[in-house]
């Protein structure tokens, strides 16, 4: 549907649109590695197990990561020297 009158609430109508799509790519992937799995006679229960134990692994180096990082930088912003003081 095409809305020509735009939206009253851009900044949700936006998030609705980012949220949707990474749901749609992420289930067009796990369906791609069931595929996947069901070509070299996987069965599709370890596959799920697999992808669940992918992305809790992922998720946690993601975060981890991000904490790292974030911290790294608040360092780096604080020195007396540093152009953003």
């Amino acid at each position: 549907m095409i809305n020509t009158g735009g939206s009253r609430h851009p900044v949700g109508s936006r998030s609705y649109r980012t949220i949707s799509g990474q749901c749609w790519y992420e289930a067009c992937s796990m369906l791609n590695d069931m595929k996947l799995g069901h070509y070299f006679h996987v069965p599709p229960r370890a596959t799920l197990f697999a992808q669940v134990w992918g992305i809790l692994v992922g998720v946690s180096v993601n975060y981890a990561t991000i904490l790292w990082v974030c911290s790294c930088l608040r360092w780096t912003s604080l020195r007396p020297s540093s152009p953003n003081v």
